[in-house]
């Protein structure tokens, strides 16, 4: 019997060791706000591990988020070269006879405001001939910004564009300048010329079929050209005017060259 007390007192002692071993590590478990349920020792270190490695786990969330918006903005510049190389690419190749037609088509719309002036004045529709004066204006800077243009674009540059594979091997053959001066004259040319020389257009018709030709010409012209041709195009025309005659100038060039400092080589291969 008493053996028997012996050995039930050890076991009660042991239980009560164990019980304190768990306690304790649930205690430490708990302090790094984890909930245990039984006071399992396997539980108690799973849950730790897997604190920590949450934590490691953030930690990489955030640099794979810097690498994310890192990649997005090199694809947004890598976008920008392909789109302004195939720009510069393409306008090399027809520069001269883009050019040829931006010229004549301005001398045209001026020449229409010139006799419409003409015939307003003569008409004593001052407001008429003051509309057409402003086209008249328009086409004059476009006209003498084109001409300037021409004597500043390089022909080596076409010629390289012509002999080039395509647009990435004629890109990575220009140096500082070659880029330039070839990207500056197809940005103004894509989207200063010709919308200008589209926005004067619907003008030039009507000044010549409504206020030279008005009497022969027929209704149904008139009403459409109207519309065509608010006055507020002529402010945005104008705008569009001034702007290439100020980028093909030397203060423009000088410019655009403190704004393009380095050579583009995001599509060229390494040397």
């Amino acid at each position: 019997m008493r053996l028997a007390r012996d050995r039930d007192g050890y076991s009660e002692a042991l239980q009560k060791t164990m019980n304190n071993k768990y306690a304790l590590n649930s205690i430490t478990v708990t302090g790094d706000g984890n909930a245990v349920g039984n006071g399992n020792t396997v539980t108690v270190v799973k849950e730790h591990h897997v604190h920590h490695h949450n934590n490691r786990n953030t930690g990489n969330g955030g640099k794979d988020n810097g690498d994310g918006d890192a990649g997005a903005a090199l694809g947004g510049l890598l976008v920008i070269a392909i789109a302004m190389a195939a720009l510069s690419y393409w306008f090399a190749r027809y520069a001269s006879l883009a050019y040829t037609v931006a010229y004549v088509v301005a001398l045209l719309e001026g020449v229409i405001a010139f006799f419409a002036i003409a015939v307003s004045l003569h008409a004593e529709d001052y407001a008429t001939a003051g509309r057409n004066s402003v086209i008249l204006l328009l086409a004059a800077v476009l006209a003498y910004a084109v001409a300037t243009a021409v004597g500043d674009y390089n022909p080596q540059l076409t010629e390289l564009a012509k002999q080039a594979s395509g647009f990435k091997d004629f890109w990575c053959h220009l140096n500082l300048y070659g880029q330039q001066l070839a990207s500056r004259h197809a940005l103004l040319a894509s989207f200063f010329i010709a919308p200008s020389l589209l926005l004067l257009a619907p003008h030039a018709m009507r000044s010549a079929l409504i206020d030279v030709a008005g009497h022969y010409t027929s209704t149904r012209l008139l009403a459409p050209l109207a519309k065509l041709s608010p006055n507020s195009t002529l402010i945005v025309a104008g705008f569009l005017c001034l702007v290439v005659a100020w980028g093909h100038s030397a203060m423009g060039g000088e410019f655009w060259a403190h704004q393009f400092v380095t050579r583009v080589t995001l599509l060229c291969p390494a040397p």
